[in-house]
């Protein structure tokens, strides 16, 4: 239902802001908000009760220009009645004004990340509050994606029938999932440049807010740049601020075939160049079956907080080259038994882990040479011999900063595994 799924909207972002949340259709009724909370004051809770804002607040807001802002607007506090400052956020959506999000702030204004947060589910808002007004397929595509990524188990049962039955995964076709934040987003009327649009991403294109994309121009608009290969029609969803797409893979002429983790820092899915500098967008590692759809979905998501955090490695993050980030995400939900890959690329090749134990000593002297053949009682000819093996066994760069430091914790990550 489009009531529950603007409910989770708000309750999210009430949990990420610490503040109320409630939203009001254009003429004052308030149609939903999250639970109370301390901030609340006389008049939000009166307007929750009544379903309606009083006549003389509505006058307030509107004096400082709510009904035609395209941003956020700060509504200073009234003490005559007894209202408390808060922000609003137009629900703007394909050129038409669906009403508004407020945020009790009281005395604390909300931050910028705050505010930037709220205006990204005022635009999941607005899509979904569109998205009932217009009902039909296409929305319940976008419903079904978000089923399957984030339901229990039977859901995502459930969710994973449909998308097959619906011909928007195949039982025999790879996938990713990727994980775009708004500020990727392009400007239709200027292909390759970076634009934000108050509606969000994919306002832009013909059939947005429809859940699917239908052609391969849709899906780069979409995400803000292009991708090779992609199989079309790809459902997509607006969850918690992020677009979220599930993109069957096709095949890539003249690419090299992926090994089983996906790696490649050169994904062939990626157009070079056509994805912005400060973007951040998140792929998963390749799947195949979408039993293990929510595991690509916490990569993808992991792979874009990578490179929001660290923008030297995107703008566009595959989930099997985020180097030590991987060590954030879920690949610490492994069980004690898993191997921390690269350390298992090690092994498929060293089963006695000779390698593994030249590399630990290597990384624990800080990359000494000497000290390394000493402790091992190596040549110092045998032991560069090991290091470009580990090089090219693991694809890591030992000269690289970051690389050492992957390797170094995948290594001390795998004895604490050992020692449960």
């Amino acid at each position: 239902m489009v009531a529950d799924d603007v409910q989770e909207t708000l309750e999210s972002l009430a949990a990420a802001v610490g503040r109320g949340v409630s939203v009001d259709d254009l003429d004052g009724r308030v149609i939903a908000h999250s639970a109370h909370g301390a901030d609340a004051d006389p008049v939000r809770a009166r307007a929750i009760l009544s379903r309606s804002v009083p006549a003389e607040v509505g006058e307030w807001q509107r004096a400082h220009g709510v009904g035609a802002a395209t941003g956020p607007v700060r509504v200073p506090a009234n003490p005559a009645l007894s209202m408390g400052a808060r922000l609003c956020v137009s629900l703007l959506h394909r050129g038409r004004r669906l009403g508004y999000l407020w945020i009790t702030e009281g005395e604390r204004p909300l931050t910028p990340a705050e505010t930037d947060r709220a205006v990204r589910d005022a635009a999941t808002v607005a899509a979904l509050l569109d998205e009932q007004d217009f009902p039909g397929p296409s929305s319940r595509s976008r419903r079904v994606l978000r089923r399957l990524l984030t339901g229990d188990r039977e859901t995502r049962y459930e969710a994973a029938a449909e998308m097959l039955a619906r011909g928007l995964a195949d039982h025999d076709r790879p996938y990713r999932v990727l994980a775009a934040r708004p500020d990727v987003v392009t400007d239709p009327g200027q292909a390759g440049t970076l634009g934000v649009t108050p509606a969000g991403v994919g306002s832009g294109f013909s059939g947005a807010g429809d859940g699917v994309v239908t052609s391969a121009a849709d899906l780069e608009r979409l995400i803000g740049g292009g991708l090779r290969g992609p199989r079309v029609p790809a459902a997509y969803a607006r969850i918690d601020g992020l677009t979220v797409v599930l993109v069957p893979e096709g095949p890539v002429a003249g690419a090299p075939p992926p090994d089983r983790a996906g790696r490649g820092s050169t994904w062939p899915g990626v157009v070079p160049g056509t994805f912005p500098l400060g973007g951040a967008v998140g792929v998963s590692a390749r799947h195949a079956g979408l039993e293990t759809a929510r595991a690509a979905y916490r990569e993808a998501l992991a792979a874009s907080r990578a490179v929001a955090a660290d923008p030297a490695i995107g703008p566009v993050a595959v989930w099997p080259e985020v180097g030590v980030y991987r060590f954030f995400g879920p690949s610490a939900e492994e069980p004690s038994g898993a191997r921390p890959e690269p350390l298992a690329l090690l092994e498929g090749r060293d089963p006695r882990g000779v390698l593994a134990r030249t590399l630990e000593v290597y990384l624990d002297s800080g990359g000494d040479a000497q000290a390394t053949a000493e402790a091992t009682h190596l040549h110092r000819t045998s032991l560069y011999y090991r290091l470009r093996r580990i090089e090219e066994i693991t694809g890591r760069d030992l000269r690289d900063g970051r690389d050492r430091l992957e390797l170094h914790l995948a290594l001390k990550l795998a004895r604490w595994n050992a020692s449960r």
